[in-house]
């Protein structure tokens, strides 16, 4: 059994951090769908992750979907859907997901 160790993540969004985005997806809704065909003002936000205090030898970096390292998300603050993902993920690189 392998014991994982437990990270805190901590949301860092300076104030008034903003990125823009063009975005065209398809939102479906109980009415039906919804098409949004825009630029946005999207909040940017940035995760830093580090480990709490353990008794296990060795530290496990924090992941999420591949990503180790300069993960930040970019939500629609309309909508509160992330709008894109990027970080770098070994040994691939930086990525972006929009």
């Amino acid at each position: 059994m392998r014991i994982r160790e437990k990270t805190a993540v901590q949301r860092q969004t300076p104030a008034g951090r903003i990125a823009f985005h063009k975005v065209d997806y398809i939102e479906q809704k109980d009415q039906g769908k919804d098409r949004r065909q825009a630029e946005i003002k999207a909040v940017k936000i940035d995760l830093e992750a580090k480990p709490l205090e353990s008794n296990l030898e060795s530290v496990e970096n924090f992941s999420f979907m591949g990503f180790l390292n300069n993960i930040s998300f970019s939500i629609d603050p309309e909508r509160n859907l992330p709008v894109e993902i990027r970080g770098e993920i070994p040994p691939v690189g930086k990525v972006t997901i929009s």
